[in-house]
């Protein structure tokens, strides 16, 4: 499964790289950032569409991360994403599920200087715990888990807790503790995030 772009319209053109209407293009918010950590995205198709989200964006700033997009998604298919080779890169030794809950771990011990492959869910909290629930691959994953985030600096789009953050800003920080010897590398994960906010914020006046 692949991502899926906005409604193609002759009066509405779409950006090849985005896949977002070219009036509301975000690749000039893009910063790439090379990590050694693996990043998968599962998009739900409804973000997929919403002009506030960020998990496109985190997609284009990490060269080699790989994004799906679906609600059910083929065990064959979802088990090549999360423990096959990508490329000519061996396997992952661990894979991780950035997601909160019952057997979550701060940061497993055994994971450090390995190869990692990170998932992230890219959705509401609702729709992320539908699509938890409806595969088990994901659910026998080993969790990572952000304690005590800061809180978001995403003001344009509600979040119904202070400590629940954009897919792009929970991704960061989880890297941070898979790679924290890249230190300053993940500003740039920052600075996209910052950019993305400018150019939403005038065509979100509120947060919504």
């Amino acid at each position: 499964m692949s991502e899926t772009p906005f409604s193609p319209s002759p009066r509405r053109p779409i950006c090849a790289q985005c896949l977002r209407p070219t009036t509301s293009c975000i690749c000039g918010a893009v910063r790439p950032v090379r990590v050694t950590t693996e990043v998968l995205i599962l998009m739900h198709p409804d973000e997929a569409r919403h002009a506030k989200n960020t998990g496109r964006l985190l997609h284009l700033c990490l060269p080699g991360s790989r994004l799906l997009s679906g609600t059910r998604f083929d065990d064959h298919v979802l088990n090549d994403a999360l423990f096959c080779a990508w490329g000519d890169q061996p396997p992952p030794e661990h894979t991780l599920l950035l997601y909160p809950g019952t057997g979550g771990v701060s940061m497993p011990k055994t994971a450090t200087g390995a190869r990692v492959r990170l998932v992230l869910i890219d959705a509401t909290w609702r729709k992320s715990r539908q699509l938890v629930a409806a595969h088990a691959q994901l659910q026998r994953l080993p969790r990572l888990a952000l304690n005590d985030p800061p809180p978001s600096r995403y003001a344009i789009r509600k979040a119904h807790e202070a400590h629940q953050l954009s897919t792009l800003e929970a991704a960061q920080l989880a890297l941070t503790l898979l790679e924290p010897a890249s230190g300053s590398g993940l500003k740039g994960l920052n600075d996209a995030m910052a950019a993305f906010v400018a150019i939403q914020r005038p065509f979100w006046p509120h947060a919504t």
